[in-house]
């Protein structure tokens, strides 16, 4: 069931904690519902998010392949305002999934809703790691990825944000490595399911998603492990 009340932190801290779930959608909070609100908390220190459910036919009919893991929350529908990262947060997939990760967001694909993200700032180092070797893997400095995947419209706003991080994409390359399987990053959204053919070449379409942007910087940004 989606969280749809109000989580303030009063601008305390969250440091050096680690979270071991099962679900699709792993965070503090899974699901931020339409009425939900994550609002003044600061994240810092060095954090981990193990993701450890395993695929099965019920998640392949009800919930596709894909594990939505974000410190903050798994899956946003709802407004996350006066957030800040300077810490480090670590995302383990043991599932047998592909996984879409941000810094403070998993995935945006649920509508109709507008969904905001404001005065929010990401200055930590956001790793997404695949001891396997296996499955696609998006990550992105503020949001996984964002994709309407129910046919409804929707809006993704993201306002007077700032962003100075480093990404590291790793998947441990060994016998069982998926050479063929996506790796895409991002300093503000790791992946967006629309594209557009410009001149030959497939890139992101955030228009197709409605998603906009006022007052975002991105000041440093840095990947590694990309392979």
């Amino acid at each position: 069931q989606p969280f749809n009340g109000v989580f303030y932190g009063n601008g305390f801290k969250i440091c050096n904690i680690e979270l071991e779930c099962n679900n699709d959608v792993n965070g503090i909070v899974g699901y931020l519902g339409p009425e939900g609100k994550i609002s003044t908390i600061a994240i810092d220190g060095f954090n981990i998010i193990k993701c450890n459910k395993k695929l099965n036919i019920d998640h392949l009919s009800t919930n596709g392949t894909n594990i939505y893991a974000g410190f903050l929350c798994g899956k946003n529908n709802g407004n996350i305002e006066n957030v800040f990262n300077t810490g480090n947060i670590t995302v383990v997939n043991n599932s047998t999934d592909r996984s879409q990760v941000g810094g403070l967001v998993g995935a945006v694909d649920i509508g109709p809703a507008s969904h905001t993200l404001s005065y929010a700032y990401n200055l930590g180092t956001i790793r997404s790691f695949r001891p396997d070797g296996k499955g696609e893997n998006s990550v992105g400095g503020l949001i996984g990825g964002v994709g309407n995947s129910n046919g409804y419209t929707m809006s993704v706003d993201i306002e007077d944000v700032t962003i100075a991080c480093k990404l590291d994409v790793y998947n441990d390359v060994g016998a069982n490595y998926q050479w063929g399987a996506y790796r895409r990053a991002g300093m503000i959204i790791g992946n967006i399911r629309n594209t557009q053919n410009i001149g030959g070449t497939t890139y992101p379409n955030p228009a197709a998603e409605n998603v906009t942007c006022k007052n975002v910087t991105v000041i440093y940004g840095d990947w590694m492990n990309y392979h």
